[in-house]
């Protein structure tokens, strides 16, 4: 309530957000003072952000079809390593962007961090192990019985998440994953940790054409382009800011200019 000054760095996308921003300043009812640094810059990195964040039909459909050709349970890339792999191009906030529309739309499912599975193989006889020496592998017996009794062979791959071993073993999952890389140092095991983002799950796989409302995206991204171009009018303009934002938002005032902003102020003083 007593903040005393806002600076803004850079533009901010629309007036809405700067509105805002700007109105925690002299809650209290004492002045304060708000600063915005503006150079053109900040329009090309807005601009970038906004068709970033609105990606075209051409984007959204490549991740799609990148995807679905996988023909893979859970896809575990992330965004700059499928945007490495497209036939067009798009950057990692892009594809993010897309993976976004395609789960709106039901054809993809994201999952979480959590939900990760590791991939473990024995590759000795858990019988014989051991014994285990070095850091981290205070656990590694416990952690090796929980893995067999979930499964792990030495001739297949259990993929299981560590808080299921965890779980098992009754043990703390940073003890879990020591003893798990310890182990696969020690060639008992060979352990690939699980994802460290987010995995994606094909729901609608193979579908020819795609059913997202592609109008709907093309407008949201006008729309969030014109409000960026108030923001630079703004910036650039002349006139009294608080008559500019009151304007903005549909209200008149009785008498024009506050006589407080950087524009009344250089009027008054006779300058442009």
């Amino acid at each position: 309530a007593n903040i005393r000054f806002v600076i803004h760095h850079d533009l901010p996308r629309a007036l809405e957000a700067y509105y805002q921003e700007v109105g925690r300043a002299g809650r209290d009812g004492l002045p304060a003072t708000c600063t915005m640094t503006y150079s053109g810059a900040d329009i090309h990195i807005q601009t970038y952000l906004i068709e970033s964040s609105n990606p075209p039909k051409s984007v959204v459909e490549a991740v799609y079809r990148f995807l679905s050709d996988l023909n893979s349970e859970e896809i575990e890339l992330s965004l700059d390593q499928i945007a490495a792999q497209l036939p067009v191009r798009a950057t990692s906030h892009a594809v993010g962007a897309s993976v976004r529309v395609l789960a709106d739309a039901g054809y993809i499912a994201r999952g979480t961090q959590s939900q990760n599975r590791a991939s473990i193989k024995l590759l000795r006889n858990p019988v014989l192990a051991g014994p285990f020496h070095g850091p981290g592998m205070t656990a590694a017996r416990p952690v090796l019985d929980a893995v067999v009794g979930l499964g792990a062979t030495r001739d297949s791959i259990l993929r299981v998440t560590v808080e299921d071993i965890a779980e098992a073993a009754d043990l703390p999952t940073d003890k879990v994953r020591a003893a798990l890389s310890g182990l696969d140092e020690d060639r008992t095991i060979e352990y690939v940790p699980p994802f460290r983002g987010r995995a994606t799950r094909l729901v609608r796989p193979g579908e020819a054409v795609l059913e997202v409302d592609w109008e709907a995206l093309e407008a949201r991204a006008r729309r969030e382009l014109e409000r960026l171009a108030i923001m630079v009018r703004y910036a650039e303009a002349g006139d009294c800011r608080r008559d500019l934002v009151l304007g903005y938002f549909g209200e008149t005032v009785a008498v024009p200019g506050c006589g407080r902003c950087d524009s009344c102020e250089g009027m008054a003083s006779g300058g442009q």
